[in-house]
């Protein structure tokens, strides 16, 4: 079985996609792709046999698009998968430039509250992924990235601060998913028993 998400690898909706294909118990390989546009139509055109899409953030409010992209290919939704958001903060080893922040607009939101307090004149550039600003920041050797601590320690970048995401009401940051398959009977019948157990 094929599993399409917004990639690329180190990004939250990567860790969404191990938590379901471990529910799925099936063999899965995971299919990183570059849009959520790209997500939909891995469905349509059979690429993937299911897809994991960020729908809504809980600071951030729904994602952009994700339901026009499900309903205008078909595809039917059969679960969804919430993922705590613990977002840390890290720039390269040898960096002493934490002039510049690049991110994902969405996290750059959710932690808006720490870089105001910490970082009040930082240049924020938004890029397409947590792990992308990642990238950026190893590879520039300059700046600051937000993301997922793990992804952080993968790079063998340094991490300054850990849960810098604001808090709402004192409740913890996360985004749902949902989990997606294309329209057809067919496939709907191969995933009822994964129906159940959601």
């Amino acid at each position: 079985m094929i599993m399409s998400y917004l990639g690329p690898r180190g990004t939250f909706t990567e860790k969404a996609a191990h938590e379901v294909a471990e529910k799925i118990k099936k063999e899965t390989k995971l299919l990183p792709l570059k849009s959520l546009e790209d997500v939909a139509m891995s469905l349509t055109d059979r690429r993937a046999d299911i897809a994991v899409m960020a729908y809504y953030n809980y600071i951030s409010g729904p994602v952009k698009n994700c339901l026009n992209l499900i309903n205008n290919n078909n595809h039917r939704i059969i679960g969804i998968q919430r993922i705590p958001i613990e977002l840390a903060v890290c720039c390269h080893p040898e960096s002493s430039d934490f002039s510049v922040l690049y991110s994902h607009p969405n996290a750059i939101k959710q932690c808006s509250e720490y870089f105001a307090k910490n970082y009040p004149e930082i240049k924020k550039i938004e890029v397409e992924s947590t792990a992308t600003g990642m990238e950026f920041t190893k590879e520039s050797k300059k700046g600051l990235a937000v993301g997922m601590k793990e992804a952080m320690i993968e790079m063998g970048l340094k991490i300054l601060a850990e849960n810098i995401g604001n808090k709402t009401d004192g409740i913890q940051n996360y985004t749902d998913f949902y989990i997606v398959v294309p329209g057809s009977k067919k496939r709907e019948e191969k995933f009822t028993m994964f129906l159940e157990i959601t």
